[in-house]
C-alpha cells in the first residue's frame, strides 16, 4: 500500500463514510516542506483560491517522492456536479500540474491496483444529473488520469475496491437512517426558536414553508454568505436519496447556518415573519 499523508488546508469537517477504509496519519509525520511549497504553487495557480482547499500526499508511482492530491471548495472551482481535483508532482521545489479532475467529490482515494505503473484513483461522481452516486475507477494512460471521471474513461470501481481515502467526505449524507444527524440540527433549531418566539410555534412550520422560509432568510445575506451557505448545503447530494417534500432540504440548510452561526440570526427571521397555530397550519407575513 502507498504511504499516505492526510493534510486538511480548509475549515471543512471530516467525517467518516460507510464502505470506504480511512487513512490515518500522525500531524507531526505531515513534512513541512511539500506543505509550504504546495501554498505557495496554488496561490499562484489561483490567487482567489487561498485556504479553499483540502490536500493529501502519496506516492502514486513509487519513485519515493510524494504527489499531492488537491481537492478545491471555492465557488468557482465547484458546480452541481462536485468539485475540480488537482493531482500534482513535484518540480524542483515546486509543484506541476499532472491533471484537472472536474466533477468529483470525496471521498477520493488511493486504490490498490495500478495502471501503468501509478496508482489508479477513486472519486465519488453524483449530482449534476448523475444520479444515484457511485466511485468511479480513474487509470493512468501513461500520461494522466481521465479529465472528467463522469464519462466513459472514469469507469466504475468494483463495490469495496481496496485501496485507502486520502480525502474524506466534507459533508455527511443525510438519510432516513441517520438519526444522529437528524436529530441534532432538528433540536438546535427548535431550542432556538423556542427560545425566542415561543408563542408562534415556528417550528411547527413543514413541507413547503421550509422552502419559503429558508428562500427568504437567504435573500437578506450577502451574495458571498449565500454561496457558502449552498456550497455546505450542497442538498442535491446530502438529500439524494429523498424523493418528495422538503425535509432533508430544511436539515441541510440548518446545518449549514449551525456551522457558519446563523442560526440565531435565521430563527429572528424567522419569529419575525411567521407564526403558527397549530402543526403544518402556518401564516407568513410581509414584515
Amino acid at each position: 500500500m502507498p504511504r499516505l499523508l492526510l493534510l486538511t488546508l480548509a475549515s471543512m469537517i471530516a467525517i467518516q463514510a460507510p464502505n470506504f477504509s480511512q487513512a490515518t496519519q500522525n500531524p507531526a509525520e505531515i513534512p513541512a516542506q511539500p506543505m509550504q511549497s504546495l501554498k505557495v504553487f496554488l496561490q499562484r495557480f489561483d490567487a482567489d483560491l487561498k485556504d479553499q482547499f483540502v490536500a493529501g500526499f502519496a506516492d502514486l508511482n513509487g519513485d519515493g517522492r510524494l504527489e499531492a492530491v488537491v481537492y478545491l471548495t471555492s465557488s468557482g472551482w465547484c458546480g452541481s456536479g462536485g468539485c475540480t481535483t488537482l493531482v500534482l508532482v513535484r518540480d524542483a521545489d515546486s509543484w506541476r500540474l499532472l491533471t484537472k479532475i472536474t466533477v468529483t467529490r470525496p471521498p477520493i482515494r488511493v486504490l490498490s491496483k495500478k495502471s501503468k505503473g501509478w496508482r489508479n484513483l477513486g472519486v465519488w461522481v453524483q449530482g449534476g444529473g448523475v444520479q444515484p452516486g457511485y466511485e468511479a475507477e480513474l487509470q493512468f494512460d501513461g500520461k494522466t488520469y481521465p479529465a472528467n471521471p463522469s464519462m466513459n474513461w472514469g469507469r466504475r470501481a468494483t463495490r469495496n475496491a481496496d485501496g485507502k481515502t486520502l480525502i474524506a467526505p466534507t459533508t455527511a449524507i443525510l438519510s432516513p437512517d441517520d438519526d444522529t444527524a437528524w436529530k441534532s440540527v432538528w433540536s438546535d433549531w427548535r431550542s432556538e426558536v423556542r427560545r425566542q418566539c415561543p408563542s408562534h410555534h415556528i417550528e411547527w412550520i413543514a413541507d413547503g414553508g421550509y422552502d419559503a422560509l429558508v428562500d427568504g432568510f437567504a435573500q437578506t445575506l450577502p451574495l458571498a454568505t449565500q454561496e457558502k451557505i449552498a456550497q455546505i448545503a450542497d442538498y442535491s447530494y446530502r438529500c439524494s436519496y429523498e424523493q418528495a417534500g422538503f425535509s432533508c432540504e430544511m436539515a441541510v440548510h440548518l446545518d449549514a447556518f449551525i456551522r457558519l452561526g446563523l442560526l440565531k440570526q435565521f430563527a429572528s427571521y424567522g419569529c419575525g415573519h411567521w407564526k403558527c397555530v397549530e402543526p403544518a397550519v402556518c401564516t407568513r407575513s410581509s414584515r
